[in-house]
């Protein structure tokens, strides 16, 4: 039987003071402007709409500055390519690229919708080094939807159906797609695996893992700008599924 582990597989992702403190700011300001504004206290309201305009505008400038240095940090840290600047593909936005672990490793972000809105996704691939084309799996963090969705069986546009890994907790939490029927469960059958999915799953708002024409994908809803531990150790244990998913197609051949 395997040990649980005693730590957490993924440390859990810290703030920095700045985004604690505009986040309580921001709807301060915002709702402090409109409740002036309609009372015709011209100097209040103003100085409370513009001091919210300049939340905004201040925190995205820090961010996508934090966003570089923390995303510098990291591919020193795991020696990947740091590609920004007039040179990157787009440069704008850094990426990181190359080898880790003899896996070849993609960082960036992505715009996708998430209910009514645009998202902004950090996304994290690995490419597998043997061919799979037979399996196919999908995890994501379970909406209220996706409830009606399992339970009448509606299956993706890829007809991949729903399975289970054998832990009402995760079964619970998450929606997962997996062919063969049976992959998925294997694939998180060792225990780092599972504790590192539920750690992950249980302390995002929207997360998604697919593994489609030979490469895990990992999407995650967020900027992960403050927390280099946190960043490196999803991409250990993204490794560790890649890992595992190859020994059990090897298994299966």
């Amino acid at each position: 039987m395997e040990q649980v582990p005693q730590n957490r597989i993924i440390p859990k992702q810290r703030y920095s003071l700045i985004e604690v403190v505009v986040a309580v700011l921001m709807p301060l300001f915002f709702f402090a402007g409109a409740i002036f504004s309609r009372q015709s206290t011209t100097s209040w309201g103003g100085f409370f709409f513009f001091g919210f305009i300049g939340l905004v505008v201040g925190y995205s400038i820090y961010n996508r500055w934090i966003w570089r240095h923390v995303w510098k940090k990291l591919a020193q840290e795991i020696v990947l390519d740091y590609h920004f600047g007039p040179l990157a593909k787009n440069p704008r936005n850094p990426r990181l690229t190359g080898y880790y672990r003899g896996y070849s490793i993609k960082v960036d972000r992505v715009h996708g919708f998430y209910g009514l809105g645009r998202v902004m996704y950090t996304r994290i691939q690995v490419a597998h080094t043997i061919s799979l084309a037979n399996q196919h799996l999908r995890v994501e963090k379970k909406d209220w939807f996706d409830h009606i969705k399992k339970q009448h069986n509606i299956h993706s546009s890829k007809g991949i159906p729903y399975a289970q890994i054998g832990e009402t907790k995760l079964n619970n939490l998450l929606l997962i797609q997996s062919q063969p029927l049976d992959f998925a469960q294997q694939v998180f059958k060792p225990v780092m695996i599972r504790q590192g999915l539920e750690e992950v799953a249980t302390g995002v708002d929207e997360m998604n893992l697919t593994l489609f024409n030979n490469r895990l994908s990992y999407y995650e809803a967020g900027f992960w700008n403050y927390d280099v531990a946190y960043l490196k150790a999803v991409i250990d244990w993204l490794i560790e599924i890649t890992q595992q998913i190859e020994r059990v197609a090897h298994q299966k051949s």
